[in-house]
C-alpha cells in the first residue's frame, strides 16, 4: 500500500466521519475502518473533529496507522497535526476540520444581530463562506476582523474608513490607524470632561437651592446676563414645556434641563401690577452666548417653594417692598426655575425665584 493510496484512503475516512456517530455505527463504517486497522496499530492517534455547523455535533474518530507510513505520508502528502491543548486541529485537505460558525452562533459570541453580519457582507468587509445546504458559515479566522470592527465602531470610525483600512491593511496604515484612534480617545476625554464638570454644576446648583433663604425679600446687584429667548407667551406647564424644548435646541450639548437654575420667564409687569401674576411674555435661558441679554441692575428678589401659582403671594411683597424702601419697579419681572418638576415631581420640593428691576423712585419721575 503506497503513501497516496493511504492518503486517499484518510480523506475517504474523514469524508465518513462527516455523516456522524450513526454511520461509523453502521456496517459500512466498521468495513472502512476496519481496513485502514490492518495498515498498523503502532500509533494511534485522536482526532477531535470540530464544529460542523450543517450537524452542530462533535464526532470523536480515532485512526491508527503505521509510523514509518504516516510519517512519509505527512512529509509528502499532508502538513502534520497542530497539537493545541486539548484539540488536535489538522490543518489540511480543505480545512475541513477548522472551526465555523453559523450566522446566529457568530452575533450571539459577539452580542449584535445577523443583520449587522448581513450588512458586512454586503459592504465586502466579512464575506462568509457557504455550507452544503447553503448556510453562512464563518472561519475562526474571521473573527479578528470582528473584533477590528468592533474597536473602531466603539471610536466613532465610519464603515468606508474601516474598510479601506482592512483592504489596505500595512504596518504604514495600521501606525496611520492609531494615531487616528488616539485622536479619537482624546476627542472623547475632552467631551467627557466638559460632561463632567457641567454634571458637577449641575448638581452643585441643586444643593444650592436647598440653602436659599425663603420668603424673604432680598436686595441685589446683577451684572447683564445673555440669554436666548423665544418671545412667546403661555397658559399652562405644557405649554412652557415645549417652550424650554426649543430653547435647549439652541445649543444641545452644552444646555439641560436638570438642575439648571438658568431657565425662566418674562411677566408680564402691568399684569402682575393689577394683580395678575401668571401673564407670560416670553421664556428664555440664560448662555454666554446668548443673542439676547436681561440688562444689569439692582434686583429685588424672594424665593419660595411649591406651585407658581403662589406668585400672587410673592409678587405683591416685593412691589410692597420697594413702595417701603423708596423704590419703583420698572422690569422686567422674572420667575427662574431652580427645582421644577423636571427634577422633583413633588411640589414641595419644587423651588422658584421672583427677580423684579428696580430704580430708585426720583429717576423713576
Amino acid at each position: 500500500m503506497n503513501e497516496k493510496f493511504c492518503a486517499l484512503r484518510i480523506a475517504n475516512a474523514l469524508q465518513s466521519h462527516r455523516k456522524g456517530p450513526a454511520y461509523r455505527r453502521s456496517l459500512a463504517g466498521r468495513q472502512r475502518h476496519s481496513k485502514l486497522e490492518t495498515v498498523s496499530l503502532q500509533l494511534p492517534i485522536v482526532l477531535y473533529f470540530e464544529y460542523k455547523p450543517w450537524y452542530n455535533t462533535k464526532v470523536k474518530g480515532i485512526l491508527t496507522f503505521s509510523f514509518n507510513i504516516f510519517k512519509n505520508m505527512v512529509k509528502k502528502c499532508l502538513p502534520p497535526p497542530k497539537f493545541t491543548g486539548r484539540k488536535t486541529v489538522w490543518k489540511g485537505i480543505g480545512d475541513i476540520m477548522s472551526t465555523y460558525y453559523k450566522i446566529g452562533e457568530l452575533a450571539k459570541l459577539y452580542g449584535i444581530s445577523t443583520d449587522v453580519l448581513r450588512y458586512y457582507e454586503e459592504l465586502g468587509i466579512l464575506v462568509p463562506r457557504r455550507a452544503l445546504n447553503g448556510y453562512r458559515v464563518y472561519r475562526t479566522n474571521d473573527l479578528w476582523c470582528l473584533n477590528v470592527i468592533r474597536d473602531l465602531r466603539e471610536l466613532g470610525f465610519s464603515m468606508e474608513q474601516i474598510r479601506t483600512y482592512l483592504k489596505e491593511r500595512s504596518i504604514a496604515s495600521s501606525l496611520a490607524l492609531l494615531d487616528e484612534e488616539l485622536t479619537a480617545i482624546d476627542e472623547k476625554m475632552e467631551q467627557l470632561t466638559a460632561l463632567r464638570e457641567n454634571i458637577l454644576s449641575r448638581r452643585q446648583t441643586i444643593s444650592k437651592a436647598q440653602e436659599l433663604p425663603l420668603g424673604i425679600v432680598i436686595k441685589k446687584e446683577l451684572p447683564a446676563r445673555p440669554c436666548h429667548r423665544i418671545m412667546q407667551g403661555y397658559k399652562t406647564d405644557e405649554e412652557m414645556d415645549i417652550l424650554i424644548k426649543q430653547l435647549v435646541n439652541f445649543d444641545r450639548e452644552k444646555l439641560y434641563i436638570i438642575g439648571n437654575n438658568q431657565m425662566g420667564s418674562f411677566l408680564n409687569l402691568n399684569s402682575a401690577k393689577a394683580g395678575s401674576c401668571r401673564e407670560y411674555d416670553a421664556v428664555f435661558i440664560l448662555h454666554p452666548k446668548g443673542e439676547h441679554e436681561i440688562e444689569g441692575g439692582t434686583f429685588l428678589s424672594v424665593c419660595y417653594r411649591g406651585s407658581c401659582s403662589q406668585n400672587s403671594i410673592y409678587i405683591p411683597q416685593l412691589f410692597e417692598y420697594a413702595k417701603e424702601n423708596g423704590l419703583a419697579a420698572c422690569g422686567p419681572l422674572l420667575e427662574l426655575l431652580w427645582i421644577d418638576i423636571h427634577t422633583s415631581r413633588y411640589p414641595s420640593e419644587q423651588l422658584t425665584e421672583l427677580q423684579l428691576q428696580v430704580e430708585p423712585e426720583s429717576r423713576s419721575l
